[in-house]
C-alpha cells in the first residue's frame, strides 16, 4: 500500500536517498562486498567486512541499518523488490553518497542503476534536493540521464542527458525553479520504470546487510530522527 509518510518522514533521511539496480539484490550484495573485502585488505584497515542475510518486512530491513553512521555509511542494505529491481540503500546520517557506488557497479556490472533524492533537513523539513539520475550500461559506456533540483542559497536546475519518454519535460519550464521537479514527479518516474517508490511492501524478499566500519570520528545514531531526537551513541 502506497504510504509516503512512511519515506518521506518516519524513516528519513535514510528513505529519501536511495538507489535501485536492475539485476537481483543478491548479485549487488556480493559485488559490494567484494569490493569492500578487496578494499580493506589492500589497505590493511583494522576493519572486518561481513555480509548477513535479512528476511524482514521493510520497516524491520531498515532497523537492522542502525545506528546511523556520520561520514560515511557503516551499513548497507541490499532489499530484493517485486520487480527485477534491487533496492540500495546505505545507513549515512545526517548526509550520505547516493551516487557514488550506483554509478561505479553501473559500468562494472553493465546494468541500469537508479538513484533519488527527495531530500529535507530532517526533522526540520527544509526542502533541499530533488534528483533523479538513470545510469544504464547495458551496451556500452554508461549513458546518464539527470535531472536535479538543488537548493542552497537559492534554487537550481539543471539536467544531462536525453529526456526519457515518459518525463513531463514542459514541467521544466515552469516559471518558479521550485516547480521543474517535485516529489510527485520522481515518484511518476519511478513507475514508468516498474518501481513503486513509496510501496513499502515493494521492497518484499530477500535482503542482505553489508556491515563495514566507518572513521574513528563517526558518530553514531541509535534512532531515525523523527522517530526520536535521537543523540550521538557509541557503536557496539
Amino acid at each position: 500500500m502506497r504510504d509516503p509518510e512512511f519515506f518521506m518522514r518516519r524513516y528519513a533521511p535514510v528513505t529519501t536517498r536511495l538507489a535501485f539496480f536492475d539485476i537481483s539484490a543478491a548479485a549487488v550484495a556480493e559485488a559490494v562486498f567484494d569490493r569492500d573485502k578487496e578494499m580493506t585488505e589492500r589497505w590493511e584497515l583494522p576493519w572486518k567486512v561481513k555480509k548477513v542475510p535479512i528476511e524482514s518486512n521493510l520497516a524491520g530491513k531498515l532497523h537492522a541499518l542502525l545506528p546511523l553512521s556520520s561520514v560515511r555509511a557503516s551499513k548497507l542494505l541490499l532489499s530484493a523488490t517485486r520487480s527485477n529491481w534491487s533496492a540500495y540503500i546505505p545507513n549515512g546520517y545526517p548526509l550520505g553518497d547516493i551516487h557514488g557506488e550506483p554509478s561505479f557497479f553501473a559500468e562494472k556490472l553493465k546494468v541500469r542503476t537508479l538513484s533519488i533524492v527527495l531530500s529535507e533537513d530532517v526533522p526540520k523539513k527544509q526542502v533541499g534536493s530533488f534528483q533523479f539520475v538513470l545510469r544504464d550500461a547495458r551496451s556500452g559506456p554508461v549513458k546518464t540521464r539527470s535531472v536535479e533540483l538543488h537548493k542552497e542559497s537559492r534554487w537550481q536546475f539543471r539536467q544531462y542527458g536525453d529526456p526519457l519518454p515518459f518525463e513531463d519535460v514542459e514541467q521544466y519550464r515552469a516559471k518558479k525553479l521550485k516547480d521543474r521537479l517535485t516529489v510527485d514527479m520522481v515518484e511518476r518516474y519511478c513507475s514508468h520504470l516498474g518501481i513503486e517508490l513509496f510501496d513499502p511492501d515493494f521492497y518484499a524478499g530477500e535482503g542482505h546487510i553489508i556491515h563495514s566500519y566507518p572513521p574513528p570520528n563517526s558518530v553514531f545514531y541509535s534512532e531515525y530522527p523523527n522517530q526520536k531526537q535521537a543523540g550521538p551513541v557509541t557503536a557496539s
